[in-house]
């Protein structure tokens, strides 16, 4: 037993040791050279922040899509405006659409002109360069619930860290930006030397989650089959307790955290006990929009159907 005992000691030991060596290898060897190859290849500004949101759908016309394109168009304000150099890559799916439509398309569907900010590529006369890191399709599938029939949660983040990898080697920034809460890209971007910042639309599990699986209550995310067996329900418990823990975990590395709603708010500051406390930023609403509508005042005549 001691014998037995010393053994698995010895390779803990060696696997702790094995995964600090690689991280200080990212941290002090590979990190700071992709970061200069960063900025060599995507011409950045000596004086320029490279700021990286992780959006993969970007192009994909989501309500969420809004939020993303507005700070994008935001951050092209400040760089007019010379209160901040700064130059913007979004890491997004690999698909049809080029750099220019899909700018395009944030301005037809939500009236957010962020090519004015600077095209993919552009430069000149102190516009903001906006450049994507596309990733590849077989990659993208691990962010899709379909993909992990079992164990959703942890597969899907998995999958975000996967794809985050990806667009941190090709293009490794000063700040880090998830726009779509996929928390666990946080520790990899606070890896690569970036401070990060989060804006969570919903969290990936919520205290009420936690709540139905322990009650075992039916819901739709807790199949009665399991929610009617014991066995299945500790089991299911015990994993959501433990992804609620390393949920948590990763987003004690974001050095900003906002948030969609109170509601959300309310469950961040719940189950992210290491982070900063979020800050409520509501969704940008296009009002300019509703307000060119040709409502009819209240009482007054014309637009309604009148009988005859």
């Amino acid at each position: 037993r001691r014998a037995m005992a010393s053994l698995w000691m010895l390779l803990v030991c060696a696997n702790a040791a094995a995964a600090l060596l690689v991280c200080l290898y990212l941290w002090l060897i590979a990190w700071p050279r992709w970061k200069r190859e960063t900025r060599a290849r995507l011409k950045v500004a000596d004086d320029a922040t490279v700021v990286a949101f992780f959006h993969p759908f970007c192009a994909s016309g989501g309500g969420g899509e809004r939020v993303l394109w507005k700070m994008v168009h935001t951050l092209a304000q400040l760089h007019r405006e010379k209160k901040r150099r700064l130059h913007v890559v979004i890491f997004a799916q690999k698909g049809p659409k080029t750099p220019e439509q899909i700018l395009a398309g944030a301005e037809e569907r939500f009236g957010i002109d962020v090519s004015t900010g600077g095209g993919s590529g552009g430069g000149g006369g102190g516009s903001m360069k906006i450049d994507f890191v596309f990733i590849e399709t077989e990659l993208i599938d691990l962010l899709h619930a379909e993909t992990w029939p079992r164990f959703t949660m942890i597969g899907q983040s998995y999958g975000s860290m996967v794809v985050a990898w990806r667009g941190f080697q090709t293009a490794t920034p000063d700040l880090y930006f998830d726009t779509t809460g996929a928390a666990f890209t946080l520790p990899l971007g606070k890896l690569c030397g970036a401070r990060c910042a989060a804006y969570v639309h919903y969290p990936t599990i919520s205290t009420d989650m936690l709540a139905m699986v322990y009650s075992r209550r039916p819901s739709y995310n807790h199949d009665s089959a399991i929610a009617s067996s014991k066995l299945a329900s500790l089991v299911k418990c015990v994993y959501y307790f433990l992804f609620a823990g390393l949920y948590g975990v990763a987003g004690a590395f974001a050095n900003v955290v906002f948030v969609n709603s109170s509601w959300t708010r309310d469950h961040i500051e719940a189950l992210w006990r290491l982070s900063p406390a979020p800050t409520v930023l509501y969704p940008p609403v296009n009002v300019e929009a509703l307000a060119a509508l040709p409502f009819a005042s209240a009482g007054g005549g014309g637009g309604g159907s009148s009988g005859g």
